[in-house]
């Protein structure tokens, strides 16, 4: 048992190889929506069951228990609907809510989990200063932001143009799983000169601003979709406050240097190759949206003019 353990994992046996890290990778990877199942339903009965405990309790005190018999009696009778309603299949808000950061966090945390597993060990204090910084900011804007938004960010609505499905998931997880991998791959095999600790610590500033402008747009546009569709059932229309001032697309100038600054911070400059590649796809994809916008959201045109550039205020 332990000869082939230290098979899998090869951290100090030469008989260890890719393959059998690839296939580790791909069960974790499969875990995910295992997870996402699992605590899915289990939120939804617990939620249920303590919410109908709640309102059926007894009052400590009696002489104020009668005051308040009536009110009691209408909420166990809404409680139970409620009750109900979810055993038969129903899906509020709040439980798609929960299951958008619940794919969100699951995601973020497998996606630490394969870094660490490629680089062969966890003893990496920017790895984790950088999972969790993911990890705190991502749940610190989800609370900021309008939650109809995460909702909508959890699935891909009906009028999604077909030809934005690859690259927002080249963009939303193939190319941060991809830098992650290569970055982990680099520091087992020490394929990049060392990275200076003072260029990880400016990288990791430049994340940082990147999430700010990012996270800046999300909270200021409420149409900050996933994907690119126009939300006639949510009344889409142009934003022009917050970072929407200064160009048309600034969630994109955020991910850009986020993805840039990410392998530098985890010590790779081979990072930077896929890095790279996922910017070069978000420049398309931002002329793509950019022409979508103009031809069918009524006014983005008008705005167009007033703000003349994409990502990079006087060049484009």
């Amino acid at each position: 048992m332990r000869q082939k353990y230290k098979y899998v994992w090869g951290n100090n046996s030469k008989r260890a190889t890719l393959k059998g890290r690839v296939c580790i990778i791909l069960a974790v990877l499969k875990m995910n929506s295992v997870i996402i199942q699992f605590l899915d339903n289990g939120q939804q009965e617990c939620v249920s069951r303590r919410a109908l405990r709640r309102i059926t309790r007894p009052s400590s005190r009696p002489q104020k228990a009668a005051a308040h018999s009536n009110v009691r009696q209408r909420r166990i009778q809404v409680g139970v609907n409620e009750f109900a309603e979810e055993k038969k299949g129903g899906t509020p808000k709040s439980r798609a809510v929960f299951k958008g950061l619940m794919k969100i966090g699951v995601f973020i945390a497998l996606s630490g989990a394969v870094f660490f597993l490629c680089a062969g060990r966890v003893n990496l204090i920017m790895g984790w200063i950088y999972i969790g910084l993911v990890l705190v900011n991502t749940y610190i804007v989800s609370a900021l932001m309008d939650p109809s938004l995460i909702t909508e960010r959890g699935e891909i609505g009906k009028d999604t143009k077909r030809w934005d499905i690859l690259p927002a998931f080249l963009i939303g997880r193939i190319g941060p799983l991809a830098i992650l991998i290569v970055a982990g791959l680099d520091t087992r095999f020490v394929w990049s000169p060392k990275v200076s600790h003072d260029f990880q610590v400016f990288a990791l500033v430049l994340a940082v601003l990147g999430m700010f402008v990012t996270d800046w747009a999300v909270v200021s546009n409420r149409f900050f979709s996933g994907v690119v569709r126009i939300q006639k059932d949510r009344g889409h229309s142009v934003v022009d406050v917050g970072p929407y001032r200064y160009v048309r697309h600034p969630g994109y100038v955020g991910a850009i240097l986020h993805n840039i600054a990410t392998p530098v911070i985890l010590g790779s400059l081979w990072g930077l190759l896929p890095a790279g590649l996922v910017a070069c796809v978000t420049v398309i994809r931002t002329a793509l949206e950019d022409r979508t916008l103009r031809e069918e959201l009524d006014g983005y045109v008008a705005y167009a003019e007033r703000v003349r550039y994409r990502l990079v205020p006087t060049i484009w």
